[in-house]
């Protein structure tokens, strides 16, 4: 990419080598990914910094050659980083500070260890016989993440704008990606890779607690990125979500525009889960047809209310706030597919700046000219062919039933961005760079979304734990109650055997009077009644006796 290289050097210059680190110098025809290279080299400038840095001092040589193992790995098991497992293992061992207390021995073990952790690290393409391998799901490094907004003008713009208003970069990325292709022609779609055409259309989800600025990502968004007029609703039932843009005039059916796009926007996932609890049937599978450019609207038998929108001749995407706690609405239903067609973006930014930077002037984004590209089923984005054979190795997988429910869609979800990014950029094609980018993208999507799913299961264990001490204080009050029921019966018996023989008893008299059930509750019973002055203890030579008491 012509100027990136350059622009990466100029913005983050690694720490000096020490003069006895002989310096790994890449090229650009070295195969590597421009993105992968400036993340790999500020890996590499970590360990530079530790060499000088003495044993046992911050930052930990153990921790921090560990760290860079996980992440070169995590960058060799990119297939389009063009990186390699014997690269990543290569730097590691060139760079990695030495010290008679840190040898080779240890820097084999950290290496090892940063195996086991990354699973399936520099994994080659399946081929038709092997399995998938599982592949741990680990967030974006800092040199990673710096590198991915550096990667173009328009994603530093947006990140510096977000930075300067004080919202989540990431944020304000997925609401201007929807924007953006919530702005381009309905015409325009993606090539029959698997099965049919397949629709743009995007939805985000914008994760955090309340009021972590969901609100604000999007009005930023519109703020930074200019892509003129758009209709905004928010989301009714199943049936209004074809009302959104077609109506009956005089009992004829007509857009409500010429553009056939909404961007549908919901400020909290729990308005969308009270609509699917209340009308379920409709709501989410008009969502997920929606995702896909399928028909919308229902066949009623009464042609006034029948309202259908021809599929593939509309745009829909959908913003959504998510708080992690409340999400259980679209992971639950993950059987049908709805949380798979969601982008998972962090609405906070907890490496916000102490001071805001400035703010730039924002930009104006137009959609690119169609020219002679509409033929028969649309504009057809022309997708590379990195991104086509992943899908075709992955569809293969999936045929074999070795993905899991949460991936179904994660390829066409990569896709879709890999074309809005397209689209930022000006063009109608999908290149091996917007591939790349979308994929760190879907690492976060992927990171954010298994967040989610850990806070939702440390939610229902305390569930389970307040529910389990309920029900443990509910079965302690009922044999306390059981218990007391029994030590009323026998103190009963006890004073009713007294009054009835009118002579001091023994204890082993009282007890045989007592049924066998009550008999255990026997000593709690006569020390009940002597606390309440009912009985009287007598002693003498043939022991304890009993009697009532003289009021009784």
């Amino acid at each position: 990419m012509p100027g990136y290289f350059d622009a990466i050097k100029q913005q983050k210059q690694p720490p000096a080598e020490p003069s006895n680190v002989t310096p790994i110098h890449r090229t650009v025809s070295d195969g590597i990914h421009p993105y992968a290279r400036a993340a790999i080299d500020a890996e590499l400038a970590r360990l530079d910094q530790c060499r000088v840095t003495p044993i046992g001092h911050a930052p930990g040589w153990d921790d921090t050659t560990y760290e860079v193992a996980c992440n070169l790995l995590e960058i060799a098991n990119s297939p389009w980083s063009g990186y390699t497992r014997t690269q990543a293992w290569n730097d590691l061992n060139a760079r990695a500070p030495r010290d008679p207390g840190f040898d080779q021995r240890r820097i084999d073990a950290k290496w090892a260890s940063a195996e086991g952790k990354v699973a399936g690290a520099g994994r080659p393409q399946p081929s038709e016989s092997d399995p998938l391998p599982d592949v741990t799901v680990l967030d974006l490094t800092p040199a990673q993440d710096d590198a991915f907004w550096d990667a173009r003008k328009a994603l530093r713009h947006l990140h510096d704008f977000a930075r300067a208003r004080r919202v989540s970069p990431w944020a304000v990325l997925g609401v201007a990606l929807a924007r953006v292709v919530a702005a381009t022609p309905h015409q325009v779609c993606l090539p029959p890779i698997i099965g049919s055409k397949a629709s743009l259309n995007l939805f985000v989800g914008l994760v955090g607690p309340s009021g972590s600025g969901k609100g604000a990502a999007e009005a930023v968004a519109a703020d930074a990125l200019h892509v003129g007029y758009l209709t905004v609703h928010n989301v009714g039932s199943g049936e209004g979500i074809a009302h959104g843009y077609m109506h009956r005039s005089k009992g004829v059916l007509e857009w409500n525009d010429d553009t056939h796009a909404v961007l549908f926007s919901v400020p909290e996932i729990d308005s969308l889960a009270a609509q699917g609890d209340r009308r379920g049937a409709t709501l989410m599978p008009q969502l997920r047809s929606g995702w896909t450019g399928e028909q919308l609207g229902f066949g009623y038998a009464d042609p006034t209310k029948r309202i259908i929108v021809p599929g593939h001749e509309y745009r829909l995407c959908l913003v959504a706030g998510i708080q992690p706690g409340r999400a259980g609405c679209l992971l639950d239903d993950a059987d049908g597919g709805t949380p798979q067609r969601f982008l998972w973006l962090p609405a906070t930014d907890p490496q916000a700046p102490e001071h805001a930077p400035l703010e730039p002037s924002p930009l104006t984004w137009e959609a690119p000219p169609t020219g002679s590209l509409a033929s028969i089923g649309g504009i057809r984005i022309t997708v590379c062919e990195l991104a086509r054979d992943t899908i075709r190795t992955n569809r293969l997988a999936q045929l074999r039933g070795k993905l899991d429910a949460l991936d179904g869609h994660a390829l066409l979800a990569q896709l879709k961005t890999a074309a809005a990014l397209g689209i930022l950029d000006g063009r109608y094609s999908v290149t091996d760079e917007d591939w790349w980018l979308a994929d760190v993208i879907a690492r976060k999507s992927a990171a954010v979304r298994a967040r989610v799913q850990e806070t939702l299961k440390a939610k229902a264990k305390e569930v389970n734990q307040d529910k389990a001490e309920a029900e443990a204080h509910r079965a302690v009050h009922v044999a306390e109650k059981v218990e007391d029921a029994a030590i009323r019966r026998a103190c009963q018996t006890v004073t009713r055997k007294l009054r009835r023989e009118g002579e001091p008893m023994t204890s082993g008299a009282l007890r045989r009077s007592l049924a066998g059930k009550d008999r255990g509750h026997f000593d709690a019973a006569i020390e009940r009644l002597l606390e309440a002055g009912s009985i009287e203890s007598e002693t003498g030579g043939k022991g304890v006796r009993y009697r009532l008491a003289a009021k009784q």
